[in-house]
């Protein structure tokens, strides 16, 4: 094979090549679009994800300290009232002690 001959065969390769590139970066370019578009939706599905898991914690946290209160409170009124019922108890047994 004569030396032009080469050269116009290498050229030819050359130039299927760089067709082939730029074919290859035109249909690399989209993706490369919807990759990142992805990425950002991933990256704030985690984020929406983590801030969920954040209020439910304090939501969990709240609605145990409002029951502690609650039974803080019956705890104290049923000491309250076993407490009156023993007064009156003991008044009573004064009362018919005195009789």
């Amino acid at each position: 094979m004569a030396v032009s001959s080469l050269r116009r065969l290498q050229f030819f390769i050359y130039s299927l090549q760089c067709s082939a590139l730029e074919k290859l970066k035109t249909a690399l370019k989209p993706l490369q679009e919807k990759l990142k578009i992805f990425e950002d939706c991933k990256l704030n599905w985690s984020q929406t994800a983590e801030h969920i898991k954040i209020q439910a914690q304090h939501a969990e946290h709240q609605i145990k300290k409002e029951f502690e209160k609650l039974h803080q409170f019956l705890r104290d009124e049923e000491a309250a009232r076993i407490s009156a019922l023993r007064g009156r108890g003991a008044e009573e047994s004064d009362d018919e002690g005195e009789d």
